[in-house]
């Protein structure tokens, strides 16, 4: 297996680990409770695709250092997943005006993006 493979699959499971750490957090801090009282079917609908996201990126790096067959496919699709998250969440903390937050986001975004096209395009 090569270097870049371990790569995606470490970032996969890391990135899946840290959604679902980053929920706990907004959840115990309070953080979450002003858009869980606006708009409850809405934000059920988001934990709900995250926790999907979160559980696709954990078990495909899983898959792939296992060397499942279904690994790098899932991976790919999780991946996906994780940019549209994470460009939802940018724009989502751009719009309170939270600069720091936002950028973090599309620093993950640019991470993925890499990521991704290095798998892609491995030899």
């Amino acid at each position: 297996m090569s270097k870049i493979i371990k790569i995606f699959a470490a970032y996969a499971i890391i990135s899946g680990i840290a959604m679902v750490v980053l929920w706990g957090i907004l959840f115990l801090t309070g953080f979450s409770a002003d858009k869980m009282s606006h708009t409850p079917v809405a934000f059920w609908g988001l934990i709900a695709a995250e926790s999907i996201t979160a559980t696709a990126l954990v078990c495909g790096g899983i898959g792939i250092l296992k060397s499942k067959f279904w690994g790098n496919s899932l991976t790919f699709t999780a991946m996906g997943m994780l940019l549209y998250a994470v460009v939802f969440a940018s724009g989502a903390f751009a719009q309170q005006k939270n600069i720091l937050l936002s950028s973090f986001f599309v620093l993950i975004f640019c991470a993925t993006a890499v990521i991704l096209l290095m798998n892609l395009f491995r030899k």
